[in-house]
């Protein structure tokens, strides 16, 4: 059988996937340093005051709004608040309610550390 060449190889490749994940969400994140991690920061006052210890996207574009902040201005780096191990995917998904999201289901997050 014939080895696959590189470019195969890449494009099916789990490593070769996360290492382009990882650069496109840092890039996404330059200049946004601040706003993203007042989302953070907002991301885990709500899991901390919700009953089950969990947050999604709309949970932090709510507060957003409230701020009178614009949530777009994250552009691709609000795929990036709920980064890092404080942070466990609970297997569950909600329709969001951002008009702007059109009703595509999004992650449900619990934050470590809090009671479920």
């Amino acid at each position: 059988m014939e080895h696959p060449d590189k470019h195969t190889a890449d494009l099916f490749s789990l490593a070769e996937g996360k290492r382009r994940r990882n650069k496109g969400m840092d890039a996404a994140t330059e200049g946004r340093e601040s706003l993203l991690q007042e989302a953070r920061d907002i991301a885990r006052a709500c899991a901390r005051y919700s009953d089950d210890g969990c947050a999604t996207a709309d949970d932090v574009a709510r507060v957003f709004a409230q701020r009178d902040l614009d949530y777009s201005l994250l552009g691709n780096a609000a795929g990036s608040i709920f980064k890092g191990s404080q942070w466990l995917f609970t297997g569950e998904y909600m329709k969001s309610t951002r008009a702007s999201a059109h009703a595509r289901d999004i992650k449900v997050w619990r934050l470590s550390g809090c009671n479920s």
